[in-house]
């Protein structure tokens, strides 16, 4: 049962801080490692889009959508930073192919259908694998094998699919629906974040605040003692004066009374509860999201230091440099204990043949031709 926010001045804080601003949030704790203790499961996933995900995308985006500037739970949470696809070159040509399919099961046109095709591409990373079918073996779906060799070659949790070719081609797969968690966490999470920044931070400022205030009193003391002694007994006898008069002992109580009485400080009271009560909600929908997420995922896998590069350049889609491309790779959960990481990093990236230096210094993948 939600709680009764009527004539509340707080208002619903998902609204106010929307999830859009957790990328920037989340920089922030990157930036100043000391917060981030106070926010130990932040999430950052990695998925490979199946063609069959995409295809549930447009179809919601031409069928379902009523407002145009509406978002699905899937998109706001690629916005949100929360989820990142890479879908390989392939998935261009697979969901091109069924332009007419798509439009008719949407009772929709081919040229809406390219529309938001086109939209939703700038949403997603894509990838050209470099491996190819294997001879010798079979494939339960032949046309699957571009998802899952971009799995084998990037550093991707899983593939987002409902397509049980993948799981019998020994691809990890996320097969249920966790499109709404992921868009929850968010929404959640940046609360949670944001208010847990601004109170650390106000905290700090309150204690500088009350060093300041103590010294100012310090200040004025010494002044006090510096005056003369008739001085200072008159300053005394005031303030005793002032507290004793029955007359001013009435009105002090009098306005104390007013003031607490007001309905401006009830209404505060009443902003403050529910801020409280809104952000307690804020973390446990967070944590609850957070734990439907990680259930549906497959277990981790250990990634070499190449899966990781190619991640992060492909997710860039732009040359990144090389201390950029470190701090991101670290980010994602790789570790070195190389003394030289960046000397490293750089060699390998010249071996590997996969990537390309782009100017002094900055590198992204190498461009790999993809076909049907």
């Amino acid at each position: 049962m939600e709680k009764e926010t009527k004539g509340s001045w707080c208002p619903n804080l998902e609204d106010l801080l929307h999830s859009d601003l957790l990328p920037k949030l989340v920089a922030l704790l990157h930036a100043y490692p000391n917060l981030k203790p106070l926010f130990p499961k932040l999430l950052q996933l990695r998925l490979v889009a199946d063609a069959n995900r995409i295809r549930a995308e447009l179809y919601w985006r031409l069928k379902k959508r009523r407002n145009p500037s509406s978002r699905s739970a899937l998109h706001e949470a690629i916005d949100s930073g929360v989820v990142v696809l890479i879908a390989p070159e392939h998935a261009k040509w697979e969901i091109e192919k069924h332009y007419d399919d798509i439009a008719r099961q949407a009772a929709s046109t081919v040229a809406e259908v390219k529309g938001e095709w086109a939209q939703f591409q700038k949403s997603l990373c894509f990838y050209a694998p470099r491996m190819r079918p294997s001879r010798t073996r079979q494939y339960a779906d032949i046309d699957d094998f571009a998802y899952l060799a971009t799995c084998m070659e990037v550093d991707a949790r899983a593939i987002y699919t409902t397509d049980p070719h993948l799981q019998a081609m020994g691809a990890p797969v996320v097969s249920v629906l966790i499109d709404t968690h992921l868009r929850d966490y968010a929404r959640a999470s940046t609360v949670q974040i944001a208010v847990g920044i601004g109170s650390s931070l106000s905290f700090v400022l309150g204690w500088e605040f009350l060093q300041v205030v103590y010294k100012l009193l310090v200040r004025c003391l010494k002044g006090i003692r510096q005056l003369p002694p008739a001085a200072q007994i008159g300053l005394v006898a005031a303030g005793v004066i002032c507290m004793a008069h029955p007359k001013s002992r009435a009105k002090l109580k009098d306005g104390w009374n007013r003031l607490i009485n007001s309905e401006a400080v009830l209404a505060l009271g009443d902003a403050v509860a529910d801020f409280a009560f809104q952000v307690a909600a804020s973390a446990e929908k967070a944590e609850a999201s957070y734990e439907l997420v990680q259930a549906a995922l497959p277990p981790k896998q250990k990634r070499s230091l190449l899966m990781h590069a190619r991640a992060v350049c492909t997710a860039a889609g732009s040359p990144l440099s090389l201390a950029e491309m470190d701090r991101q790779i670290r980010l994602g959960g790789y570790v070195s204990r190389s003394q030289t990481f960046p000397h490293y990093l750089r060699r390998v990236l010249r071996t590997d043949g996969g990537f390309i230096e782009v100017g002094a210094g900055y590198w992204t993948v190498r461009a790999v031709s993809s076909s049907g």
